[in-house]
């Protein structure tokens, strides 16, 4: 039952660390048990106490009881000894201990036994003729009235009172003593009693105990939870909803600042990203203004050159004007196509998702791109996988990929290239490995940067529009490649 009441913190794997309910409720548990414990010794402490008080108290009336009732028999003497008042003394001690239910015994002035009620238990050896050394010092020398204490006989405990016997002149007797055996069992019969009655409520404010810290632990840490839940979904760069909490508590001022700070963090994230907008076009448009400047010179150079040479009646001069004409249209061509790629890359747009089977569209690439020289194969245990993406610039995205994989292969090498679609954990991974050159080390951190490229062909835009058309569905892309050997592209998704 305590595994289902005690609510523990699990996620991806068994937290260590007890939770904050979960030492609430520890901690009144605690509380109430200790409190209980104490309240059932001092319980048992004080019934043990009154039943001493209760016994003394009898004893003490039943003391006073014999001894009066013994004066009146012997208050007569003058002395008291063995010989001549042994056999009278115990025959009345035997009949007064009916009366009153206990053992009477009666010593000398030197605490020496004269009779007794039971007097198998001294010619047995079990007790001595002898009074109770402490009881005789009491009474003896400190000159108390009565002394009770708690004697033995082997592990037997009984109360033993003690009380000077005078007769009618105020003449000093000898002493009375009363030996309590008959409450022992029904002062352990109440103790049992108390304490099963004691366990029962124990358990009962233990249950009851139990249920309420889980209430209460709950109770109070359901603020906690909430802000917990509120922690987890932050994502930089979004829209994150306030908490709504209208309690003026503790609880309260944190939902305040954690709400403050949420407003700030999404103002800083804005400028942040606007900040890397600007800086990312700047980068850009520095890139794309080389680009078209690289043959914008040629060109230029080349016209002042015909301009210079050129002469309508001279037959070379007409190829001259048509070889030039040729090399600056191939040079615009190139300009265009710079251009037209900016385009593209600038429009990117949002995705139009729907769901669509990943592997039948790479299965669609792929026949595009095979061919002799280069083989392409996808590896997978998967019929079929349908995920919510934008079938157009997924095909782009494998178009670019499979594309850059064939122009890094040598061309004196048989192109190999291997598709793996897996299922993960946390999503959909699909890899492209190839056996080309790999990427050189001081090149790889600039592989997604726009408008680089290792290629001598290319405008570097591709494995940007890539990375872009991948996040912009909430996945991510990596790759490891080792060189001579090949390179391997990882894209992960969520499915």
């Amino acid at each position: 039952m305590l595994p289902f009441l005690f609510r523990l913190n699990t996620q991806d794997k068994f937290s260590k660390t007890l939770t904050l309910a979960l030492k609430i409720q520890i901690v009144l548990i605690s509380l109430v048990f200790i409190s209980l414990l104490a309240v059932g010794w001092g319980s048992g402490m004080f019934v043990t106490s009154q039943y001493n008080q209760l016994t003394n108290d009898v004893i003490r009336e039943k003391l006073n009881s014999v001894e009066t009732e013994v004066r009146t028999k012997l208050g007569q003497n003058t002395t008291l000894n063995i010989i001549d008042d042994g056999n009278y003394s115990q025959y009345i001690l035997q009949r007064f201990a009916r009366v009153f239910f206990t053992d009477i015994n009666l010593y000398d002035t030197d605490g020496y036994l004269l009779a007794t009620s039971r007097p198998k238990v001294f010619n047995v050896g079990l007790l001595s003729e002898q009074m109770n050394p402490e009881s005789y010092k009491h009474l003896r020398y400190k000159r108390e009235s009565e002394f009770i204490h708690k004697e033995h006989i082997g592990e037997l405990e009984y109360s033993s009172a003690y009380k000077p016997f005078y007769n009618k002149n105020g003449v000093h007797l000898g002493y009375i003593n009363l030996q309590h055996f008959g409450q022992q069992r029904e002062f352990e019969h109440q103790i049992q009693k108390f304490l099963v009655a004691i366990v029962n409520v124990f358990i009962l404010l233990l249950a009851i105990s139990i249920i309420l810290a889980i209430f209460i632990s709950n109770w109070l840490t359901a603020p906690l939870r909430l802000l917990q839940e509120s922690f987890a979904n932050v994502e930089f760069g979004k829209t994150n909803e306030p908490i709504h909490y209208n309690k003026e508590d503790e609880i309260g001022s944190l939902v305040q600042d954690y709400n403050r700070k949420l407003e700030e963090l999404e103002f800083t994230a804005q400028q942040l990203a606007k900040s890397e907008r600007e800086s990312a076009w700047r980068e850009m448009a520095k890139q794309v203004a080389h680009e078209i400047k690289n043959p914008l010179t040629p060109m230029k150079l080349s016209i002042q050159q015909l301009l210079r040479t050129y002469n309508p009646e001279d037959p070379k001069s007409g190829e001259k004007l048509k070889s030039v004409a040729n090399s600056i249209i191939e040079q615009i061509d190139a300009l265009t196509k710079i251009a037209n790629e900016f385009s593209n890359f600038a429009k990117m747009p949002l995705p139009s998702e729907e769901s669509v089977d990943i592997i039948a569209l790479i299965e669609g690439v792929k026949e595009v791109f095979e061919n002799n020289e280069n083989k392409i194969f996808i590896h997978t245990q998967l019929k079929e996988l349908f995920i919510t993406i934008d079938k157009d610039q997924f095909v782009r995205v494998f178009n670019n990929l499979i594309k850059n994989a064939i122009q890094s292969i040598p061309s004196e090498r048989k192109g190999k290239i291997d598709i793996d679609i897996a299922l993960e954990q946390n999503g959909l991974l699909v890899s492209v490995t190839d056996n080309g050159i790999g990427i050189e080390e001081e090149k790889q951190s600039k592989i997604f940067v726009p408008y680089f490229t290792t290629k001598s062909t290319g405008t570097g835009l591709g494995l940007a529009m890539v990375r872009q058309i991948i996040e912009n569905h909430h996945g991510n892309i990596d790759f490891e490649t080792k060189l001579g050997k090949g390179t391997t592209f990882y894209i992960r998704l969520r499915v």
